[in-house]
């Protein structure tokens, strides 16, 4: 399995992320990487493409979380603020 960089997945991301978020996602998709192959024996599934698209795939995922949490103490404190 070929490893992919930190700047080849921003370019594919179109934006910038931090280097924590970038080893989170490449461990997280190497492992789920290796479970495919595991349970498929697809060749296709040890391609560099395919690990670059199982990393995008778990950043946009934590970041859609990490949105949603914000906005949602946003809403909190908006309320909070409405009750005072």
């Amino acid at each position: 399995m070929n490893g992919i960089s930190k700047t080849e997945l921003e370019a594919v991301l179109g934006s910038s992320i931090t280097d924590s978020m970038f080893g989170e996602a490449l461990n997280h998709a190497r492992c789920k990487q290796a479970y495919i192959y595991q349970h498929s024996k697809r060749e296709e599934v040890l391609q560099r493409w395919y690990l670059l698209e199982l990393t995008k795939e778990y950043i946009k995922s934590i970041t859609l979380s990490k949105f949603t949490l914000d906005l949602c103490m946003e809403v909190c404190k908006t309320k909070e603020e409405c009750l005072q």
